[in-house]
């Protein structure tokens, strides 16, 4: 297989374990429409750029290799802790701060509590409210850019409010930051078994 298949392979296997529409998907990652997406999946015209794999890959907590088809496993826990102590605490605090369980906070708690996917599954879900979020305010080259000022105290609520209303979205976001299940609500690990099986 070539790179562009691998991508279009795996990407695919994202979209439809998270079960993410086009119209979703293409607010998440904000610098395509669904012609875009569809031209990666469906005729494998184009590919995404350099920013747009990290976005992607910041996006579902996987490694770009996985991603390229390099590695077979999607999860590396170097990435997912990057992304932790980077991200997805910080962002999760601004709209959960109370409901945050401490074997979540605590990166050694994290790592005994939580299996990848699952930390991945918290990740994406913090992204995914980020992203949503920045890419309703902000045009795709602003936020690569790092152009994202929020500049009275209107565009804080906003921003907040968003953030919360993306995270509260998310079916068994609850159970799942609480360490109550016993796999991901997102389970990639799982079809991609199925698709080796297939």
């Amino acid at each position: 297989m070539i790179v562009r298949d691998n991508f279009v392979e795996r990407f695919t296997m994202l979209k439809d374990t998270y079960d993410l529409t086009y119209p979703v998907l293409t607010s998440l990652l904000g610098a395509c429409g669904k012609s875009t997406i569809n031209e990666w999946i469906r005729a494998k015209k184009s590919f995404p750029n350099e920013s747009m794999l990290v976005y992607i890959s910041d996006l579902f907590a996987v490694s770009i290799d996985w991603l390229l088809g390099r590695i077979d496993e999607p999860y590396n826990e170097m990435i997912l802790t990057t992304l932790e102590v980077q991200h997805t605490v910080d962002l999760l605090s601004m709209p959960l701060s109370p409901f945050i369980p401490n074997e979540y906070l605590n990166i050694k708690q994290r790592r005994k509590n939580y299996s990848l996917g699952q930390r991945a599954n918290i990740s994406y879900i913090a992204m995914a409210a980020y992203f949503r979020t920045m890419f309703d305010m902000f045009t795709f080259k602003q936020v690569e850019n790092g152009d994202i000022y929020l500049k009275t105290q209107d565009d804080i609520i906003r921003c907040q409010n968003l953030l919360n209303m993306y995270v509260a979205d998310v079916k068994d976001f609850g159970p799942l930051i609480r360490g109550e299940l016993d796999k991901p609500v997102f389970d990639l690990e799982d079809t991609i078994r199925k698709n080796k099986n297939a």
